[in-house]
């Protein structure tokens, strides 16, 4: 089967990354490629931070060497990348092909294989290897699995000092215990040997498979086709919305013949998690008011049968039967609430109990109480110098002339003042009310 220029075989002013990552969860072989690549070819099409070209060495302990190529030509094909994006940084080895196993377990307890290890620094030395990435950790050495002692040995004796003497980064591909994830997932509390080996590393990275509620939240079909990144070493999994997410796409290799179909590679890509706010205007948050405002007293409480959220989905023309339009309700609702366009009340409900009740708070487009920002004085002909810093929040009224109007409102600051001193802080504003209000005008 043909591979675009496969990754070579590595064989006999760099900067380490992360001196150790641990990977574990579903998924976690193929969340890595996408980082692999990445950070050999400079791109940032699959993760959202800014990365530096660095040399990676990718080598797999499972999969035959075409497994490996077929994968990355995938990888290369949907995210158009040039044998000149990829340069000579990326190198690839196959478990299957060459040994890679550091230690084994002795009569007198760990064996460590001295020239194993040697290769491996020596070939990361010669190569000038940025990253190394191990996948997964489980098959490089022959130790009980479930013995937290001996595997926290071998990454502190050969991965750690690796990475110290070296230089370089090294992450590590570890999977969970097989069984049922709780309520939010697999945690780190999951990996096979857990304890004293995931204390032995700086920072862990968890990977777990949209589950089936949340697809339904999210709109999306085939939710096994999205998963998650958490931090590991957090202990409160954050809600889905703050996580960081990844979607496997099929991409065909176009290397069909007469025998056989072309192979489809899953390749994994950025997904981001629906904006509650996305596709709502200024127009939608006043029909919802006007909702609210006819009827009620409206409950908070999602599970109340008086839930606010039903006139404001009536007015949104949104179907609370579809978890993803409940979801988009709750998140637009909760952004109102904090811009103040809907209010939380305490009050008594017909069993005269105490529960808390949703109103409208400020009225979309019409005037509302601001506090004028004061400014330093100015000399008559230093001219304002409004410059825009960002799109202000959804909801929120313009300072100078509290209202909100089709006209877009940003978050404006007057670049005659220095950020720190009075005057200097960024304001909400309509664009051609900005001049007017740092020039100390009053909206009539």
């Amino acid at each position: 089967m043909p591979i675009p220029f496969p990754a070579s075989n590595a064989s006999a002013s760099h900067l380490a990354i992360i001196p150790c990552l641990l990977v574990v969860g579903t998924s976690s072989n193929f969340g890595l490629l996408p980082n692999t690549w990445a950070r050999a070819s400079h791109s940032t099409s699959s993760i959202p931070q800014k990365i530096s070209r660095h040399r990676v060495w990718y080598i797999n302990l499972e999969d035959p060497q075409q497994e490996i190529d077929r994968r990355f030509a995938a990888i290369f094909k949907h995210y158009e990348i040039t044998q000149h994006d990829l340069g000579n940084r990326l190198f690839t080895d196959s478990g299957r092909e060459k040994n890679f196993i550091v230690a084994h377990d002795g009569k007198n307890g760990i064996e460590f294989d001295k020239k194993v290890i040697a290769d491996i620094e020596n070939t990361i030395r010669e190569n000038a290897i940025d990253a190394l990435v191990v996948d997964p950790y489980v098959n490089c050495a022959r130790v009980p699995e479930n013995d937290n002692n001996k595997m926290a040995a071998v990454i502190k004796t050969v991965w750690a000092e690796i990475a110290e003497r070296q230089n370089c980064a090294v992450l590590l591909e570890h999977h969970v215990r097989k069984g049922a994830a709780g309520n939010d997932g697999y945690t780190v509390e999951d990996a096979r040997g857990a304890g004293a080996l995931i204390n032995s590393w700086r920072m862990v990275r968890v990977f777990n498979t949209m589950t089936k509620e949340e697809g339904e939240k999210a709109g999306v079909e085939r939710h096994r086709s999205y998963f998650r990144i958490d931090n590991g070493k957090v202990n409160l999994t954050p809600p889905p919305e703050a996580s960081e997410w990844r979607k496997f796409v099929s991409i065909p290799l176009g290397n069909a013949t007469d025998e056989s179909p072309e192979d489809k590679i899953g390749v994994v890509t950025r997904w981001e998690w629906p904006d509650p706010m996305k596709d709502l205007t200024v127009t939608d948050l006043r029909a919802a008011q006007k909702a609210v405002s006819e009827g009620g007293p409206w409950r908070a409480d999602s599970q109340a049968k008086d839930w606010v959220g039903k006139p404001i989905a009536a007015a949104l023309r949104l179907d609370l039967d579809s978890k993803a339009d409940k979801a988009k309700v709750k998140g637009a609702l909760k952004i109102w609430i904090t811009n103040g366009m809907f209010r939380e009340v305490e009050g008594e409900d017909e069993k005269r109990k105490k529960k808390t009740f949703i109103e409208v708070g400020t009225w979309a487009g019409q005037t509302v109480e601001t506090t004028r920002m004061k400014t330093p004085p100015q000399k008559k002909n230093d001219k304002v110098q409004p410059i825009k810093v960002a799109k202000a929040p959804d909801g929120v009224a313009c300072v100078f002339c509290s209202t909100m109007d089709e006209r877009p409102i940003w978050k404006i600051r007057d670049g005659r003042v220095p950020y720190g001193q009075p005057g200097g802080k960024p304001e909400c504003l309509h664009e051609d009310c900005a001049t007017k209000w740092f020039s100390g005008q009053f909206h009539p």
